[in-house]
């Protein structure tokens, strides 16, 4: 039997400027009231309750940016400033998960509800203004049979449908598909290069996070299908976003409602034969004029990497193989003596350096989950 359709939306990743009014004398000068602002928003949203304490980064540092500042942690979150260059000010990134991760935590640790628009809200401070650099909101349409992106991609080429922005008119001269086996797995509107305001990205999300052991993985084997429709937004649109979720939105509700008419604005796909737009496309059109039903996105992140290496060493790297062996030659004893050597064998383990990295990065949350959790094959 089929899942009932379901249509969630959300915010992917984002980064955000903290921009300083303060004169400064000197470049010396300038450090100090960068590091002044890094402190200052590690502590309104409460950065270091949820992540751990913010040590200098040494890779992966924001592009551009020389001092950056990130908990040991495998999700990407961080912030920083260039000490030589106060026009770049400091920046604030969270990845999907990071953002995801801490949304989760924050209504765990403070029993208080946690979206964009109470996170922009908390952050505020005299030190200094935000504003968005990069937003992607996005609409997740699970179990939508219909939803074929093989078709999408042809019915676009031929011009039979048409992505359109709110006067009507086509939205992204560029169309291009990535293929895996003949199989259109992501669609791109739009440019995606340096000095793009805005492009779009729908993809199977549901392959990408199997495929990954994504931290959605559990999300993901629950629904039959899953497609995600991201809307990538920078610069000055970025920039009015930012102010219309800061002094517009208010609540949940009105926060799905922009979240659903922001992308339309952009990306409404309208059927040239029917004369009408897509039947996915209503469904994020009765969002935006409020529906009665909650869409946005509720998040139950995990790190399923522990996870990937369990499924690798029962599926893939011949454990099993040798256990079926010392059962077929050796019959019920050699099976238990197979085990028992086994454990020896561990017992007798070294961890190298890369296993100590390993559960230095990950450890807090794999002791999240059970061990018979994490045996997700």
């Amino acid at each position: 039997m089929s899942k009932n359709k379901e249509l969630k939306l959300g915010v992917d990743e984002f980064t955000i400027i903290l921009s300083t009014s303060s004169s400064f004398e000197d470049i010396f000068s300038w450090s100090d009231i960068a590091g002044e602002i890094v402190q200052e928003v590690l502590k309104l949203a409460r950065l270091e309750d949820i992540f751990g304490e913010f040590l200098q980064a040494e890779s992966k540092k924001q592009q551009g940016y020389s001092k950056c500042f990130a908990p040991e942690s495998p999700m990407h979150i961080q912030t920083g400033y260039h000490p030589l260059h106060p026009n770049m000010q400091v920046f604030l990134k969270f990845s999907a998960w990071a953002w995801a991760f801490y949304q989760s935590e924050y209504v765990r640790l403070f029993s208080q509800p946690m979206d964009i628009v109470n996170f922009l809200n908390l952050i505020q401070s005299p030190k200094y203004s935000t504003k968005f650099s990069r937003i992607d909101l996005t609409a997740d349409f699970k179990n939508y049979d219909d939803f074929d992106l093989n078709q999408l991609y042809a019915d676009c080429k031929s011009e039979k449908i048409i992505a359109q922005n709110h006067e009507g008119k086509k939205s992204a001269r560029k169309l291009t598909a990535i293929e895996n086996q003949g199989e259109v797995n992501t669609i791109y509107f739009g440019h995606k290069g340096v000095g793009t305001r805005s492009f779009l990205r729908v993809y199977n999300k549901k392959i990408q996070v199997e495929a990954t052991k994504g931290f959605q993985l559990k999300e993901s084997v629950s629904s039959d299908s899953w497609v995600r429709c991201e809307a990538v937004f920078k610069g000055i649109y970025a920039h009015q976003i930012h102010d219309f979720l800061l002094n517009e939105v208010s609540t949940p509700k009105e926060l799905e409602m922009f979240i659903a008419s922001k992308i339309l604005n952009r990306y409404a796909f309208f059927d040239t034969e029917k004369g009408d737009v897509t039947d996915f496309t209503k469904d994020l059109q009765e969002i935006a004029k409020g529906s009665n039903f909650s869409n946005l996105r509720s998040e139950n992140p995990r790190d399923h990497s522990l996870a990937q290496k369990l499924n690798h060493l029962v599926t893939d790297s011949g454990l099993m193989s040798c256990a079926y062996y010392a059962y077929a030659l050796f019959g019920d004893s050699g099976r238990s003596e197979f085990w028992s050597l086994l454990q020896k064998a561990c017992s007798e383990y070294k961890p190298s350096r890369e296993n100590t990295a390993y559960l230095k990065k990950h450890r807090s949350l794999l002791l999240k989950q059970t061990l018979k959790e994490h045996f997700v094959l």
